[in-house]
């Protein structure tokens, strides 16, 4: 036997060593394999079972399924996958509490992927703190790394749909979350660095659509420093949020040296991206907010916000047009310092005098500041007209299509940044002489594959 086929026969035997496939089915029975064939009934059974190691996929079938938790984990090098057959046919019914918590998924673990699920939430707000679609929690001296959120569709839950504590380099990507009853869509907190939040549908929830928080606890030491840094939100579509509590599409509370890119606000009730500190750590500062599009509702503030000392802001190539009460940028005394602010779009389209807050048009602001030299504004008409002379679909339905038309002011108007080369939609940018303003590039035609697998190690 040659030593090439050694090799192969070598490699084929590791393989099935160290990765390996089980199901889940209804008609299964926990005695049963866990082959496709002979599959188990229970997700509990299957995630709990001694024979599923780190590298291995559990697959389950469509169908309604309990709650579960997962105390199992991967590795840096092999994720345990647990996910739907079918995207949204496995349906995990009400929540169940685990370690003192109410979840339809429970992750306390690292290294896990969940993918696929479509998590029906009871909708009951009445336990502390209330109940989660998706848990991903870690603890002060024991943070998780390396989970992965993918492909769910979480809907109803009582407090928040998605959230992570004590967790580092979390996934969480291609998930729909809505109808949140007391809080938020997603809800990042307590420390954890380099979460990437993309490609997420984030809407009708009853505070924030994306909520990250440091949260700092009194006493606290080490990895727990109420900062959330070198964070990547992209490429996410939130719409209708009601921002209750003052809550905005976006809110960083303590989130530091991280980019905002490429993401679509609209039809939000609050406010649009909301950069300040109320539990953090620190203000939320150094972050580069790219090419993102806000449209802002008839009722909303302020579209671009910055407070309680958050400096140091990268604002480049954002659509902020205010229709409401608000202004479409705010920025504090304090978080003057270091802003770097132009080629942006920014308009209050029904009063030109409120476009930038303490300044009133941009020209004041531009004057005044020096900042935006380079950016436009549209002078105040009618919305409807301004809005359809812009964008494809302007509605505030789930149907809506901010994508630019033809003669977009916002077309050939921005500036080079190279961490946004690509557009929402993954074309190129530039389609033209120069990269458009907002999270689309007009006539973008070479689509470039979003990254799957992409995770951190702790080391």
């Amino acid at each position: 036997m040659s030593y090439k086929i050694l090799l192969i026969l070598s490699f084929i035997f590791c393989s099935n060593i160290y990765s390996a496939n089980y199901y889940v089915a209804n008609e299964g029975n926990d005695n049963n394999a866990g082959t496709e064939n002979s599959p188990w009934k229970s997700i509990q059974f299957a995630v709990d079972n001694g024979q599923v190691n780190a590298g291995d996929t559990i697959t389950v079938k469509p169908g309604s399924y309990q709650p579960f938790h997962v105390t199992k984990s991967g590795n840096s090098s092999a994720q345990l996958v647990i996910k739907s057959a079918t995207k949204y046919a496995a349906i995990i019914q009400g929540s169940e509490r685990f370690d003192g918590r109410d979840a339809g998924i429970h992750l306390v673990t690292e290294y896990v992927t969940i993918d696929g699920f479509d998590v029906v939430c009871s909708g009951v707000p009445a336990s502390n703190p209330g109940e989660r679609g998706i848990r991903l929690s870690g603890f002060p001296n024991d943070f998780k790394y390396g989970v992965i959120i993918r492909n769910n569709r979480v809907t109803g839950a009582g407090w928040v749909g998605i959230t992570t504590s004590y967790a580092h380099n979390v996934i969480v990507e291609f998930n729909e979350v809505s109808n949140s009853i007391v809080q938020h869509g997603i809800y990042i907190a307590n420390s954890g660095d380099g979460p990437i939040i993309r490609n997420n549908i984030i809407h009708n929830n009853n505070q924030a659509g994306l909520h990250m928080n440091g949260d700092l606890p009194s006493g606290a030491s080490g990895e727990v420093d109420g900062t959330i840094s070198n964070a990547i939100i992209e490429n996410n579509i939130i719409y209708a949020n009601s921002g209750g509590a003052a809550s905005s599409a976006i809110n960083l509370d303590g989130v530091n040296n991280s980019i905002i890119r490429n993401n679509l606000l609209y039809n939000n009730f609050s406010q649009g991206i909301s950069n300040f500190r109320i539990d953090g750590g620190l203000p939320s500062s150094n972050n580069r907010i790219i090419n993102n599009t806000l449209i802002m509702s008839n009722n909303a503030f302020h579209a671009l916000k910055f407070r309680n000392g958050s400096d140091s802001g990268f604002v480049r190539n954002n659509i902020l047009i205010q229709q409401g009460s608000g202004d479409a940028l705010a920025v504090c005394d304090s978080c003057m310092q270091n802003l770097d602010s132009d080629y942006n779009l920014i308009a209050h389209i029904t009063n030109q005098n409120s476009t930038v807050e303490n300044h009133g048009s941009l020209t004041d602001w531009q004057n005044n500041t020096g900042q935006d030299a380079n950016s436009l504004t549209i002078s105040a008409g009618n919305v409807n007209s301004i809005l359809s002379s812009n964008f494809t679909n302007p509605t505030n339905t789930a149907s809506a299509d901010y994508s630019l038309v033809v003669n977009s002011i916002a077309i050939d108007t921005g500036i080079t940044v190279s961490d946004a080369s690509t557009d929402i939609n993954g074309y190129n940018r530039p389609s033209g002489t120069s990269y458009d303003i907002g999270a689309y590039e007009f006539g973008g035609a070479s689509v470039m594959p979003t990254p799957q697998n992409l995770q951190l190690d702790k080391n």
